[in-house]
């Protein structure tokens, strides 16, 4: 077996993309779902809602002042997840890729938060 990246890999790179991206629509639902969101549940709709921000921050803060301009490294970084999560899901079947896609972006969201935040950084989110 050829270790070359093949077409297949490529389909579920997109999948895995397509999942990040959806990030924003669904934090984006929030607004329309917001009933959903009042009392216990307030602090899961403010998490849904500034997640695509924590996947995708445009600029950080920490201990050394503001780092902009982080948008095009955070992309860099997610590009390179998916072709890790399309080497990894190689032998899986592809309804279970597109399975698991959504929930490993969100995973790994969290796990780059929490990276960034050993390191003394926070996303600058923006919200209402």
């Amino acid at each position: 077996m050829s270790n070359a990246f093949t077409k297949r890999d490529l389909k579920a790179a997109l999948v895995f993309i397509a999942a990040a991206v959806s990030l924003l629509p669904i934090g984006l639902s929030v607004f329309f779902l917001e009933p959903l969101f009042r009392g216990p549940l307030e602090g899961a709709g403010n998490l849904i809602f500034f997640l695509p921000q924590y996947a995708f921050p445009d600029e950080l803060t920490g201990e050394h002042g503001r780092v902009p301009g982080i948008f095009a490294i955070t992309v860099a970084v997610w590009l390179l997840v998916a072709a890790m999560f399309a080497v990894a899901t190689r032998r899986l079947r592809f309804r279970l890729v597109v399975l698991l896609a959504l929930p490993v972006v969100v995973l790994c969201t969290w796990a780059f938060t929490i990276i960034l935040g050993n390191f003394g950084y926070a996303a600058v989110l923006d919200g209402p």
